[in-house]
C-alpha cells in the first residue's frame, strides 16, 4: 500500500460537482480543500472517513455547496487547458535556463 500521488478520481468527482472525502495522503491535499470542496481525513482513520461521508449525506445543502466549490476549483486549476498552460510554462522556463 502506498500514498496516492495525485488521485485523478477526486478531480473527476469535482468535475461532476460532487464533494470529495479522502484520506490526507500523497498529493490529495493539492486539489482537495478541506471544508470547502470536501473533507480530508487522517490516513487509515476509517471511522472518521465514514463519519464525514455520513455528514454529507445528512446535509445535502452542504454537499451541494462543496460540490459547486469543487467544480469551480476544477475549472480554475485542473482542466486540460490549465494543465497544458502549466506544462508549457515549465518547458518555457527550462528553455530559458538552458
Amino acid at each position: 500500500v502506498w500514498d496516492e500521488v495525485f488521485g485523478i478520481v477526486g478531480l473527476e468527482a469535482m468535475a461532476a460537482r460532487k464533494p470529495v472525502v479522502a484520506y490526507d495522503v500523497g498529493g490529495i491535499s493539492q486539489w482537495l480543500v478541506d471544508g470547502e470542496t470536501g473533507y480530508l481525513v487522517p490516513p487509515k482513520d476509517e471511522a472518521r472517513l465514514g463519519a464525514r461521508i455520513e455528514e454529507l449525506l445528512a446535509n445535502p445543502d452542504r454537499a451541494t455547496r462543496m460540490g459547486e466549490n469543487g467544480y469551480a476549483r476544477f475549472k480554475d486549476h485542473f482542466t486540460v487547458r490549465e494543465q497544458a498552460q502549466n506544462l508549457r510554462s515549465v518547458y518555457e522556463t527550462a528553455i530559458d535556463r538552458a
